[in-house]
């Protein structure tokens, strides 16, 4: 029985899922089951593989990750997936 950790990746940048799936797949008991741009993909992706963990950018065209959460969260599933959410947004406040 195979008893690795499933994890699908879905972001929409390429060098960091490549990067993010390199290091995943060093790992003993890790299995990355599947790597998507988009999240339309990725809620098809998990109602295909379940996986345990999901990698998820939350700003990914033309489906965002929070819309794809919602969908994903609706499947009917054998178990709920943990869901890890990343952007590369971020905000200079000026003074």
């Amino acid at each position: 029985m195979n008893n690795n950790i499933k994890v699908l990746i879905a972001d929409s940048n390429n060098d960091f899922s490549q990067a993010l799936m390199d290091v995943l797949k060093r790992r003993e008991g890790i299995e990355v089951v599947g790597c998507v741009r988009d999240g339309t993909s990725a809620i098809h992706a998990a109602r295909d593989t379940e996986p345990d963990v999901i990698v998820m950018d939350i700003v990914m065209p033309p489906l965002d990750g929070l819309c794809a959460i919602r969908e994903i969260n609706k499947l009917d599933l054998a178990k709920r997936p943990n869901i890890y959410v990343t952007s590369k947004f971020s905000s200079r406040s000026e003074e």
